[in-house]
C-alpha cells in the first residue's frame, strides 16, 4: 500500500534591509512568504518547508533588533500561519527566531493540517554571530508525528555535523527538513552533503534557502545558492528550485523503501533497516566523549 506525500519547499527572494528598516523588512518578509505558502497550498502540498528565520531574513543580526522582533507562538504571525494550514489542510515547518521561556532560539515550529502546533525544535548548533547576540543553543534533536509519518528538522549549521541528521534518523524520522542560509560551503560541498545525509540515514532530505540574484538578474559563486530542493533516500534529487524565487515540489511514497543487494545480507534488503541493524554503538564512544578528553 502506498503512503504518498506531496512535499513542497519554498524559496523566496532575499532582500537586504538596513537596521532602521527592520520593522518594515519583517512585515515584507511575512507578506512574501504568505504569498508563496498560498501557492504551495494551492498545489495541494501535504507539507511545506520555509527557509531559516524567514521573518528576519536580510535584517542585521543585532541584539536590540532580536529582542524587539523575535517571534512568539501566541503572536498574530502564528495565528495567521495556523489559519493558512487549516485552510489548505497542509502541514508546515516554520523556522523563526523564537522567544521561549525567556530565551531566544533559532527554531522550527511544526504546524499540522489543522494549524495546531505539534512541537518546536531549537537549533542545537547556533553560529558564533547568533550566539554573540544572545541566541541560545537547543539541547536535543527531536522528531514529530504527523498524519503521514514521522519527521525531523535540523537548522543550517546543524548540518555541518553528521550526528545531527543521524540522531534524528535514529529517532525514527522518515523525512528530515533543513532550512538554511547557504553560500559559504560552495555548491559542490553543499550538494554532496545533502545527498550523503539522505543516503547515510535512509531519509528523504528537504532543504529550503533563498534566491539571491543581483539587480542585473545575475548569479555568481559566493551568493546564496538557492537550489531549495528534495533529495530521495537514494541520493537522487527529485526537485530543485534553481536560482529563482519559487516552490519546488515532489511526491514521495514513504512505503517505497530503498532496496539494496548484498548489503549486510546476501539478499535484497531494506537498506535503512539493514544499516541500522548492523550499527555498533558500543564502538562509537569517541563521539560522546567531552571535547577536552578527545
Amino acid at each position: 500500500m502506498k503512503r504518498e506525500v506531496l512535499i513542497g519547499t519554498v524559496q523566496p527572494k532575499l532582500t537586504v534591509y538596513k537596521a532602521a528598516e527592520a520593522k518594515e523588512g519583517r512585515l515584507a518578509n511575512i507578506e512574501r512568504m504568505s504569498d508563496l505558502m498560498h501557492k504551495a497550498g494551492g498545489r495541494g502540498c501535504d507539507i511545506v518547508l520555509l527557509p531559516e528565520t524567514f521573518t528576519h531574513a536580510g535584517i542585521p543580526l543585532r541584539a536590540d533588533i532580536m529582542t524587539d522582533h523575535a517571534e512568539r507562538l501566541d503572536s498574530p504571525l502564528f495565528r495567521d500561519l495556523s489559519q493558512m494550514c487549516a485552510r489548505y489542510g497542509m502541514n508546515a515547518v516554520v523556522p523563526v527566531f523564537l522567544q521561549d521561556q525567556g530565551h531566544i532560539y533559532n527554531s522550527c515550529v511544526i504546524l499540522d493540517r489543522k494549524g495546531a502546533v505539534r512541537g518546536v525544535y531549537h537549533k542545537v548548533h547556533p553560529t558564533v554571530p547568533e550566539i554573540s547576540i544572545g541566541v541560545k543553543p537547543g539541547r536535543q534533536f527531536m522528531v514529530f508525528d504527523l498524519d503521514f509519518g514521522k519527521i525531523g528538522a535540523i537548522v543550517c549549521h546543524d548540518n555541518s555535523f553528521v550526528e545531527s541528521a543521524r540522531c534524528t534518523a535514529l529517532m525514527g524520522a522518515e523525512l528530515i527538513f533543513w532550512p538554511h542560509f547557504q553560500s559559504g560551503w560552495g555548491e559542490v560541498m553543499w550538494e554532496v552533503q545533502l545527498k550523503s545525509r539522505a543516503i547515510d540515514n535512509g531519509c528523504v532530505f528537504v532543504s529550503s534557502s533563498y534566491s539571491c540574484k543581483s539587480d542585473k538578474n545575475h548569479w555568481a559563486p559566493g551568493m546564496f545558492l538557492g537550489r531549495s530542493g528534495i533529495v530521495n533516500d537514494d541520493g537522487i534529487i527529485l526537485a530543485d528550485a534553481g536560482r529563482e524565487e519559487g516552490i519546488a515540489t515532489a511526491v514521495v511514497d514513504l512505503n517505497d523503501k530503498r532496496r539494496a543487494h548484498s548489503f549486510c545480507y546476501n539478499d535484497i534488503v531494506d537498506y535503512k533497516q539493514a544499516m541500522f541493524d548492523h550499527r555498533k554503538p558500543e564502538a562509537y564512544g569517541m563521539l560522546t566523549r567531552p571535547k577536552e578528553t578527545q
